[in-house]
């Protein structure tokens, strides 16, 4: 796919293990008048220590957080950061459910379409949020909830602004991303949900 600039925009890719398959979860961030190497360095670390603070206590105990990695999404050469000092195992009580086992957690622009929603499937689930075959408990909600509004909360000390963004419109790859601003976090329902692609490989 041909590069496609969001301009004045990062993402931070917070890396896990589990079981040895890769966890993947990203967020979005935007900066006024632009973002240089020491900028690109401060969201880095900023998200890394709140997910040391929020994410690493819910999460489970097999799982190994890696680093976050933040990545300018202006230029197709860009700027980057690798954020480790907080690297290591979670500290919650339990183990995990399996790697597809994912809850969804909904971003809202106070904006209307499509293209103004974003969501996120947290991975590494703690086998003691499920309350049915299929179902959580609202624990997770209230948990996970606070811990992604913890990581925006050190961006916007940063100069960052948390947002959603958008490559496509009615199925067309726009000529650049867009983006607004989260207004909040929702957890719409408290279904299990499935990321597949977390699945080991020949599952």
């Amino acid at each position: 796919m041909a590069f496609q600039s969001v301009p004045n925009c990062a993402e931070a890719v917070i890396e896990a293990t589990l079981g040895g398959k890769p966890i993947f979860n990203v967020l979005n961030f935007f900066i006024l008048g632009g973002y240089e190497q020491a900028d690109i360095n401060a969201l880095g670390a900023a998200v890394d220590q709140a997910v040391g603070d929020s994410w690493l206590p819910i999460w489970p105990t097999n799982l190994d957080y890696v680093q976050t990695h933040v990545r300018g999404l202006m230029n197709s050469i860009d700027l980057e950061n690798v954020s480790t000092s907080n690297a290591g195992p979670g500290t919650g009580t339990g183990t995990a459910l399996a790697n597809n086992v994912a809850f969804c957690v909904t971003f809202r622009t106070g904006l209307t379409g499509r293209s103004a929603r974003g969501r996120m499937y947290v991975g590494g689930i703690r086998a003691g949020y499920q309350a049915t075959p299929t179902t959580f408990t609202s624990g997770i909600a209230t948990d996970w909830v606070a811990a992604i509004g913890d990581v925006h909360a050190a961006a916007v000390l940063q100069g960052w602004t948390p947002v959603v963004v958008s490559r496509i419109s009615g199925g067309i790859k726009r000529a650049e991303g867009i983006f607004n601003p989260i207004v909040s976090i929702d957890a719409r329902n408290l279904d299990i949900d499935s990321q597949r692609g977390r699945l080991l490989a020949d599952h």
